[in-house]
């Protein structure tokens, strides 16, 4: 239990504060003033120094968890395709009913990556399509189950703070805080898939799916 909590807080450490890697080239390299491309590239480069270091720490149970997923795919598959789905058909639901009743055109989130798919399409669409996924999957889906063991308190706690953390850097207005709701959609189905199938990979999986037809429709 000990070094479990102790993995959790190593988990929360580099999800949070694993964008201060981007200063590792801009040290070594002196960019001073980086281009939109150059900062994509600098999101890139961090999330991949996140993947490896969250690999590292959980290796393990990440190969044993793989191995699961892999033995059982076509059935890991549907059921993550089904849940997936259901978030869909959620978060694309309160998208038009917050648009229709609050006159919002989509969370500045959105916006943001919209704004640097444009100026840098292939940097993003590695980073939002393989490399985020993973990041999150792992800090929101495999480290809450390892603390939380209530099933109900894991899927909603998993799917809140997802939403949660994905507007609340960026959201300029109250209203604009809606955008909470399609977001934990998307956070409490993949908790979902992860304690139906018993493995993150199968959230992993799905979540890439997802950001990559996001992604295609984006470019």
């Amino acid at each position: 239990m000990k070094n479990n909590i102790f993995k959790v807080i190593i988990c929360f450490l580099i999800f949070f504060y694993g964008k201060y890697l981007q200063y590792i080239p801009i040290c070594l390299f002196k960019l001073n003033k980086p281009s939109p491309t150059t900062d994509a590239l600098l999101i890139m480069f961090s999330s991949f120094i996140e993947c490896l270091l969250l690999f590292l720490l959980f290796r393990k149970e990440l190969k044993e968890d793989f191995s699961k997923f892999k033995n059982n795919f076509m059935i890991n598959f549907d059921i993550g395709i089904r849940y997936w789905f259901i978030g869909l058909f959620g978060m694309i639901a309160s998208n038009i009913l917050i648009g229709i009743f609050f006159k919002v055109n989509g969370s500045t989130n959105e916006a943001l990556i919209r704004e640097m798919t444009a100026l840098a399409p292939y940097a993003m669409f590695i980073d939002s399509t393989f490399l985020a996924p993973f990041i999150e999957e792992i800090t929101f889906r495999f480290n809450f189950k390892l603390l939380i063991k209530n099933k109900l308190l894991y899927i909603l706690s998993s799917g809140i703070i997802f939403g949660f953390l994905h507007i609340i850097f960026s959201f300029s207005s109250l209203t604009e805080f809606l955008y909470i709701i399609p977001y934990s959609c998307m956070g409490i189905c993949y908790a979902l898939i992860c304690l139906k199938t018993d493995t993150v990979s199968t959230p992993i999986f799905i979540h890439m799916l997802h950001n990559g037809f996001t992604m295609l429709l984006a470019i």
